[in-house]
């Protein structure tokens, strides 16, 4: 037998694919496996899908393909609805999981809005629902309580969750941007050849603006951030991401194989175009083949050159390696080194397509642009409860043991209804031997959540850069995101994610949004249909002022 759960069966690569014969014992008629990568430090990392089966069904060779980590596909015409009886055991946990254990539910929305919500959820339960009429039903309440680290995760489904809002072909063959209110298509792959900049008016007859604003209310941002809710309803087209719109859309408007648009191109001329419905990995296949520099690995948001004598530029797309084969320490001190040894004396850091990611990495970059040691964390963390639910115990996971069944708490509730944690001893973030001794300057956008927006806040708080572009995501009174835990819903089998601790900013009065830059730039029509960056224009500007 070539296989064990302790040992594996290498794979050869042949062009971009890996094959593999696996030859079994006669009185075996299945097999139960899964593939695993092994990193440059040789660990394991492990598909996170049930065991893949193999079955010869009385065949003697058997020929299967598959993708890293995607489940095999299921027909969703098949599925029967899920039962009101079960669905409102689910709601009960919601239910449970928003009024008690949630740290962030009455932050940014009234006590009447959360109950409304939640009635409105238990109203749509009374009906048997399709998984994802229950998908969409269940994001919505998510929604209200305004965190970005809550909602029905677009990646921890099973595989029938996955393949009723990420495998059907009810995707639009472009990216996309909403730029001045507008969706404006940035790469295409559709047989109409749309250009870069042309405007979609409507699609099947329903206006732009109302399609994003049908929208809204099902995607989740800290607060009242709705520049990074619409940031979400934007296609990216990164076979490692995915996008609200993508997973919205089909489930609020119906998708026959087709889609009708009216859009308006760079003349100025209406026109009615047809586009036929891909799904989510055809459409990227498509990009791929028609964008040889498009970033189709995660790698790809990383990146540096030198502009000129005195100015480089460092992409930085991504604080998530998860599948990537990198030493970020190594990586950096490489790359430092190489800025530093050409004495570039001004640094522009791109991170307007970064959704955050590992504390680790954002950390690790802030230590090689920072002059004097600095924190990124200025907040008190906080829960709703000391020990955890009883109904969700059997329903809820995380990394490690159930870390979060008892919190460690300093008081009694205080008047808001939390229980402040225990505050750990500050750990400075201390300039690297290679940090960056020149001027820095950050281009950021509203997809900056999470660690990206730590980051940004701590640059601001302790002066370091200069910021360029739009509002970030996240919130200036503190955001939700680091001890995260996962609700399996276990009749529809919807995972939602969710924290357990909040990070509520020390200063008062802070305003209800991101990090405002110090220099704002937003993208006009006109600039992408020009093909121009105006936000890296303007730190050019700045730093050829600043040379003069």
């Amino acid at each position: 037998m070539p296989l064990s759960w302790e040992r594996s069966m290498p794979l050869t690569k042949e062009g971009d694919q890996y094959k593999g014969t696996i030859v079994l014992d006669a009185d075996i008629d299945q097999l139960q496996f899964k593939y695993v990568r092994y990193n440059s430090d040789k660990k394991v990392v492990w598909e996170s899908l049930p065991n893949r089966v193999i079955r010869l069904d009385g065949q003697s060779t058997v020929e299967v393909s598959h993708r890293w980590d995607e489940p095999e596909a299921i027909d969703v015409s098949t599925l029967e609805k899920i039962p009101s009886a079960d669905l409102l055991k689910d709601f009960e946990l919601i239910k449970t999981m928003v009024l008690k254990v949630h740290p962030g539910t009455y932050r940014y929305a009234s006590r009447a809005t959360i109950d409304q919500a939640l009635e409105e959820l238990e109203a749509a339960f009374q009906e048997d629902l399709s998984h994802g009429a229950a998908y969409l039903a269940i994001s919505k309440v998510l929604a209200t309580i305004q965190c970005d680290h809550t909602f029905a995760s677009y990646y921890n489904q099973p595989p029938v969750v996955k393949a009723v809002i990420h495998k059907q072909r009810d995707k639009l063959p472009f990216t996309f941007s909403w730029t001045e209110d507008r969706m404006v298509v940035e790469y295409d792959a559709s047989e109409q050849a749309l250009a870069m900049g042309t405007e979609v008016l409507a699609i099947d007859g329903v206006p732009t603006a109302e399609i994003l604003q049908r929208l809204m209310p099902y995607v989740r941002a800290d607060g009242a951030t709705d520049k990074s809710r619409m940031k979400q309803l934007e296609i990216d087209g990164f076979p490692y991401r995915y996008n609200g719109f993508d997973v919205f859309y089909p489930l609020l408007f119906e998708v026959d194989g087709k889609f009708d648009l009216t859009v308006r191109d760079n003349a100025g001329q209406t026109s009615e175009v047809t586009l036929q419905a891909v799904t989510h990995s055809a459409r990227a296949a498509l990009l791929k083949a028609k964008y040889p520099d498009f970033a189709f690995d995660k790698a790809a948001l990383w990146g540096y050159q030198q502009l000129n004598e005195n100015t480089g530029f460092l992409k930085a797309g991504t604080f998530d390696d998860y599948g990537m084969d990198r030493d970020w320490r190594a990586y950096f001190s490489s790359t430092f080194k190489q800025i530093n040894d050409a004495g570039v004396q001004h640094l522009i850091v791109d991170l307007r397509r970064n959704q955050g990611g590992f504390d680790e990495i954002g950390a690790g970059l802030m230590r090689h642009l920072i002059k004097e040691p600095g924190s990124i964390e200025d907040f008190v963390s906080k829960s709703r409860y000391k020990e955890f639910p009883e109904l969700l115990k059997p329903y809820t996971n995380s990394w490690g043991e159930p870390w979060y069944h008892e919190m460690e708490v300093t008081a009694g509730k205080d008047l808001d209804g939390y229980y402040t944690l225990p505050t750990e001893d500050e750990t400075l973030i201390k300039p690297a031997k290679n940090a960056f001794k020149g001027e820095v300057y950050f281009l950021v956008s509203p997809a900056n959540v999470s660690m990206a927006y730590y980051l940004m806040r701590g640059a601001k708080n302790y002066q370091v850069g200069t910021m360029i572009g739009e509002e970030t995501g996240g919130n200036q009174r503190g955001i939700n995101g680091g001890q995260i835990i996962f609700l399996r819903l276990p009749h529809s089998q919807i995972e939602v994610d969710f924290p357990v601790e909040g990070s509520f900013a020390k200063g008062s009065n802070l305003p209800n949004r991101g990090i405002v830059p110090d220099i704002e730039v937003s993208p006009a029509l006109a600039d992408i249909r020009a093909g121009r960056d105006t936000a890296l224009e303007a730190t050019l500007r700045l730093i050829g002022e600043g040379s003069e």
